[in-house]
């Protein structure tokens, strides 16, 4: 059975226009819509805009549900809470979490809503490891990719790699063969083999090249049987007989904040 995958999606009154591309990205199992117990209800002291948007939230709700059922490939529920607070919301997700999918990954939708129920459910993707986009249109989809470390907890070995790698990205590393360097050619930008030389490194020196970057950036056990866990920074491939190395989201955002502030290990 695959594991479950819940998305939260903040209401708003455009939601039905963007499900599709959401769920085309992120293949979600389940489908929260949080909203506003305020949402329901008209009352006498809200603003012209609220009177105008609230039945489009109402109707966009349940578009969403229908939209949902027609596909017949999912779960839709609609969740509400009593009012758009930090806690509120944070006790809204972590029970969902707890009484219904204690095992899932969980992706959040923040386009719509209030800035602090965008500020809500971001601080709730990253506490959960979970994934974030926006979709102001129909046919956009953006995601927000969460550094799972800060730029400071690299050392300088690391932190050259990652320079390194950045002189290879093309188009964010959006298809397939963008972005992928040699290893040799990353030993040289790091200065282990001399720049513009026609030294070649021996199968040894590259065998344990790769195995330093293992334990500098992917996950693996150590001596002691603990998981050391990776930050998703870069991806390696084998091509022919050696393997290639390029940025991963993460990775190039760690890139363009290592360039931004001049930190070149």
């Amino acid at each position: 059975m695959s594991q479950e995958h819940v998305l939260f999606i903040s209401a708003g009154a455009h939601i039905h226009d963007t499900y599709f591309i959401t769920v085309q990205n992120l293949k979600p199992t389940h489908v929260y819509v949080l909203y506003e117990e305020n949402i329901l209800e008209e009352n006498p002291d809200d603003s012209e805009f609220l009177k105008s948007e609230k039945p489009k939230i109402r109707a966009a709700i349940d578009e969403v549900e229908n939209l949902v059922r027609i596909e017949n490939q999912r779960v839709f529920n609609r969740y509400c809470i009593p009012n758009i607070q930090i806690e509120t919301i944070r006790d809204a997700v972590l029970k969902i979490r707890k009484e219904n999918h204690p095992n899932a990954v969980f992706s959040f939708n923040i386009t719509a809503g209030t800035a602090l129920f965008t500020a809500g459910l971001f601080l709730m993707a990253i506490w959960l490891g979970g994934r974030v986009c926006v979709t102001r249109t129909g046919n956009t989809f953006q995601e927000l990719h969460i550094p799972k470390m800060h730029v400071e907890e690299l050392n300088d070995r690391q932190k050259k790699i990652i320079l390194a790698l950045g002189n290879a990205v093309m188009n964010d590393n959006s298809e397939p063969d963008d972005g992928w360097m040699k290893t040799r050619l990353v030993m040289m930008k790091i200065g282990i083999i001399k720049e513009g030389s026609n030294e070649k490194p021996t199968n040894k020196d590259k065998v344990r090249f790769s195995r330093d970057l293992d334990k500098m950036f992917f996950e693996y056990e150590n001596k002691k049987g603990k998981t050391i866990p990776g930050w998703d920074l870069i991806e390696e491939r084998q091509k022919g007989r050696g393997k290639e190395y390029r940025l991963l989201p993460s990775g190039i955002f760690t890139w363009r904040m290592l360039e931004s502030e001049g930190k070149r290990g």
